[in-house]
């Protein structure tokens, strides 16, 4: 069947007149005229009772509109898939990303992405945000997602927040705080505290957020997020993590969450990260539309 024929039925349903419809359609009312008994003759019904200057619609008319409107739609969906494909032409992608949106928001992401194109394949590249940063700068990599940082170079760098990044608190299930309701953010100066990185930007955010001084003696350095869950489980130290990075943990009662006092709350953000005025790719487009649809879809 012409799908001419039936957007132009649609058409008349919704202005209920054969002129006001070819003027949208940039045809004329002949045509409309034609379209119209050509889908009567197809269906074998009367679509249009015509009453002088009055476009009436049938019964079987407001039987058959949602049926001629899913047609369209099945219609649409089909060229946005076609043109998805050719411009997907691309079979491999590299991204960069810090370590919580690498390796606790992203995988989840790339493999539903999969799931829609499997003939592409995404490298995700983890390391510590300085260096993602710098390798977008240099266009070793064009697309990048990043923890909040502490210091961007806007000139050179466009960063748009995808997603909020609640901080928890967590210690071992055998330490005294676990016990507790909730702690005073500045008594962390006082534990043993677990960092991944010595140039972690955390450190400037809790004594901003908590107006306390973090003693330089009891900040552990483990290197990455992993070492530092197996340490806080062993009841080495506390630290202060990603809700992503150990949510599993929390629910399945290996470590434990504790909450601050004044119902306090640290939250940072989770950004993408590309050079100013670059273009991405298609897929690297596509990809990133994906991303935010799905971040949405989690803070909704």
């Amino acid at each position: 069947m012409d799908f001419d024929v039936i957007s132009t039925f649609l058409k008349v349903m919704e202005t209920n007149n054969f002129t006001k419809s070819a003027e949208i359609l940039f045809c004329t009312q002949a045509t409309v005229s034609i379209r119209i008994r050509k889908l009567e003759k197809h269906l074998g019904v009367t679509l249009f009772d015509r009453t002088g200057k009055n476009i009436i619609p049938t019964e079987a008319a407001m039987a058959f509109c949602p049926y001629a409107q899913k047609i369209l739609d099945t219609l649409e969906a089909g060229r946005s898939h076609a043109r998805d494909t050719q411009l997907l032409s691309e079979t491999a992608i590299k991204i960069t990303a810090s370590h919580t949106p690498g390796g606790y928001l992203l995988p989840k992401l790339i493999f539903n992405f999969n799931q829609d194109y499997p003939h592409i394949h995404i490298t995700n590249h983890v390391q510590y945000s300085k260096k993602v940063m710098r390798d977008i700068e240099n266009q070793v990599y064009d697309l990048g997602f990043i923890s909040q940082p502490s210091s961007v170079d806007k000139s050179v760098l466009d960063l748009e927040p995808l997603i909020d990044d609640p901080l928890v608190v967590v210690v071992a299930n055998t330490h005294p705080w676990a016990t507790r309701d909730s702690v005073d953010i500045g008594e962390i100066a006082n534990e043993r505290f677990l960092l991944s990185n010595p140039n972690s930007t955390l450190i400037d955010y809790i004594q901003t957020k908590g107006k306390c001084q973090l003693k330089q003696k009891n900040l552990v350095v483990m290197g990455n997020l992993e070492a530092i869950k197996q340490s806080v489980c062993n009841n080495f130290g506390v630290s202060i993590l990603s809700r992503l990075s150990v949510d599993t943990e929390i629910r399945h009662g290996i470590i434990k969450e504790v909450a601050l006092n004044n119902r306090m709350h640290l939250t940072r953000k989770i950004f993408y990260v590309k050079r100013k005025g670059h273009e991405l790719s298609p897929v690297l487009l596509k990809f990133l539309e994906s991303v935010k649809a799905a971040c949405l879809l989690q803070e909704m």
